[in-house]
């Protein structure tokens, strides 16, 4: 994986269950 790749599923995973939980 490369960082765009890291930094592109982290900000997925960070925006969804951000707003589920909130």
């Amino acid at each position: 994986m490369t960082t765009i790749n890291i930094m592109k599923a982290l900000s997925n995973m960070y925006k969804k269950p951000s707003i589920s939980n909130k």
